[in-house]
């Protein structure tokens, strides 16, 4: 695993580059272990709630996401829109932060405003 960090200035964000390979994991297997949400709060114990809020299109949708944080951190939540394909060439994976009138701010989550991710 190798990964690189980038603090961008002026903003409170860290860009996070990071290559790796799973080990007897398919690329179709990782694939389908990101965009399975009931199967992805089967492994992943930091998974508080994950689920589909809005189908756009076939391969791109609404995605509310609230995980645990460790102590003396606050639980954490996420609305992001996640677009996905996959060719026999490529699979690729992306994620950006939203706003989405079914998911305001509630509860004891710390809301995260700046989150993106791009899986290829």
């Amino acid at each position: 695993l190798r990964c690189w960090m980038k603090a961008l200035p002026g903003e409170e964000v860290t860009l996070y580059k990071i290559f790796g390979e799973f080990e007897g994991v398919s690329a179709v297997e990782f694939y389908n272990a990101q965009v399975n949400d009931q199967y992805r709060a089967e492994w992943d114990r930091s998974v508080s709630s994950l689920y589909v809020v809005d189908n756009i299109t076939n391969n791109r949708e609404i995605v509310y996401w609230a995980t645990r944080f460790p102590f003396p951190l606050k639980d954490r939540d996420y609305v992001f829109e996640r677009t996905h394909s996959m060719t026999p060439e490529r699979i690729m994976l992306e994620s950006r932060s939203i706003t989405h009138k079914a998911k305001p701010v509630f509860g004891d989550f710390v809301r995260v405003y700046k989150y993106g991710a791009k899986l290829v």
